[in-house]
């Protein structure tokens, strides 16, 4: 029984997601009335994938071989997804064969910064696995994302601000055209 891979598993992905907004405000010099400006948005997805096991290792039957085929099967369109992203000739992307992969879209390749742990068995008994889950990590390690800080611009706030920037302006102007008016003259 020392064998058999995790007994106590309940053989499912967990995914946590977290988004953080971040509203920076303004102040109206006329009116001083707070205003938005800029919002930034950020996500953090928090994956724990559970592990690809092989049906005859574990024994599984009725309910969770149901449960093993469907995680094998969101795991393999995830390392497709990897695999196409690392392939510089295949230019579709397959985000759609899995929720999974749907989910994790931004994470893949995307707008993000992505970190990865894989777990291992040391035990010689789960070597297969093992091997396996280290290829899909050096897969993972090739895939190039873009990260960029996500804002978004609320353009009645800027043009207040613009408005008010615009106005210190031309009272600075005026001020120094009197103290140039008063040199001429004198």
């Amino acid at each position: 029984e020392s064998t058999k891979m995790n007994l106590h598993s309940s053989r499912s992905h967990a995914i946590l997601i977290l988004k953080i907004e971040k509203s920076i405000k303004i102040i109206n010099q006329k009116n001083i009335k707070n205003t938005d400006r800029l919002l930034t948005c950020s996500y953090l997805y928090l994956v724990d994938l559970a592990g690809s096991e092989r049906v005859r290792k574990t024994g599984a039957t009725d309910m969770r071989l149901e449960e093993a085929k469907k995680i094998n099967l969101s795991l393999l369109c995830l390392g497709n997804v990897i695999s196409s992203l690392t392939n510089s000739n295949i230019s579709h992307i397959s985000y759609r064969d899995s929720k999974l992969t749907r989910i994790l879209k931004e994470s893949l390749g995307g707008n993000a910064k992505t970190s990865l742990i894989v777990t291992v068995s040391p035990s010689t008994y789960n070597q297969d696995e093992t091997m396996s889950s280290l290829l899909f990590a050096l897969r993972a390690m090739k895939v190039q994302n873009r990260p960029i800080i996500n804002k978004t611009v609320d353009y009645q706030a800027l043009s207040i601000k613009l408005q008010d920037d615009l106005d210190k302006l031309n009272d600075d102007y005026a001020k120094l055209k009197l103290e140039y008016d008063k040199v001429v003259t004198e």
